[in-house]
């Protein structure tokens, strides 16, 4: 089925643009070979959230510039902006899952700089998955770029607890 090529096609992508194998193999391709399958899933599965987002990702990346070689091309800010936000409203309107979709709207709010949003968002999808590190770690970040660094403290006790 077409939701099956979008699976097998997002998981093969996901080996492409691993981050550590392309710093090891320093090979730029695997990133732009791995968002040209993100966009593939994309486009075999409309309604597969998790391909619409690893898509944004990459242009989320791109707008990052503390992200070293983990971006998709030279987009200017703009443009990464623009199809990062295409991609991620995408992924949630899509999803079914409503704390997933609190993920989503915590990476878009964060694109747009609305920070206190993002943290309001994390603290839903941690709450709904409090074995995910990543949400904690997002919910940590934010949390101190808004200055509450005792909520921070908190997120990254949560992330201490989960990988000791």
């Amino acid at each position: 089925s077409q939701a099956d090529d979008g699976i097998r096609v997002l998981v093969r992508s996901r080996g492409l643009g691993d981050e550590s194998r392309h710093q090891a193999e320093g090979d730029e391709s695997l990133i732009q070979e791995s968002t040209g399958a993100y966009e593939r899933a994309r486009a075999l599965d409309p309604e597969f959230a998790e391909a619409h987002y690893a898509a944004a990702n990459r242009y989320y990346l791109n707008m990052n510039p503390t992200v070293f070689g983990m971006s998709t091309a030279s987009a200017p800010m703009d443009e990464s902006l623009r199809l990062f936000l295409e991609r991620v409203d995408a992924a949630i309107a899509v999803t079914r899952d409503p704390n997933r979709a609190a993920f989503y709207r915590a990476q878009r709010a964060d694109a747009t700089g609305r920070l206190g949003e993002a943290a309001r968002n994390l603290r839903t999808y941690a709450a709904a998955y409090p074995l995910d590190a990543q949400g904690w770690s997002d919910l940590a970040k934010f949390e101190v770029y808004r200055g509450d660094y005792a909520a921070g403290r908190v997120a990254t006790r949560r992330i201490e607890a989960l990988i000791n």
